[in-house]
C-alpha cells in the first residue's frame, strides 16, 4: 500500500479512503494480471516482476484519474501499459 500511496502522491487520511484504495489497487492488479493471462503465482514469479508492479500502479492512477464516467475513449489499460506489458503477453489461439 505505501507505494500506491507513494504513487498517486496522495495522503488517504481516513479508513473510508483508504478502503477505496485498497478495493483500485485490488482491481489494478487483476486487470493486469488477465491481461498478460498469468496467476498471481506465475506473475510473482516472472524475472522482471518490477515491470508487472509498474504497470499495475500505472493502472491504479487511471482508475483514479478516470472514474468511469468521464467520456474518456480508453479504459484503465491505456496503450502504455500495453506498450509496457506485450513482453508478458500470451497470445490467444482460436
Amino acid at each position: 500500500m505505501d507505494q500506491a500511496y507513494g504513487h498517486l502522491r496522495r495522503d488517504f487520511p481516513d479508513e473510508i479512503a483508504e478502503a477505496d484504495l485498497r478495493l483500485k489497487m485490488d482491481a489494478a492488479e487483476v486487470l493486469v494480471l488477465r491481461y498478460v493471462k498469468r496467476t498471481l503465482a506465475e506473475a510473482q514469479a516472472e524475472a522482471d516482476v518490477a515491470i508487472l508492479q509498474a504497470a499495475v500502479l500505472k493502472v491504479l492512477g487511471n482508475l483514479f484519474l478516470f472514474r468511469g464516467d468521464d467520456d474518456v475513449p480508453t479504459g484503465p489499460i491505456t496503450p502504455d501499459v500495453e506498450l509496457m506489458l506485450t513482453l508478458f503477453r500470451r497470445p490467444t489461439f482460436s
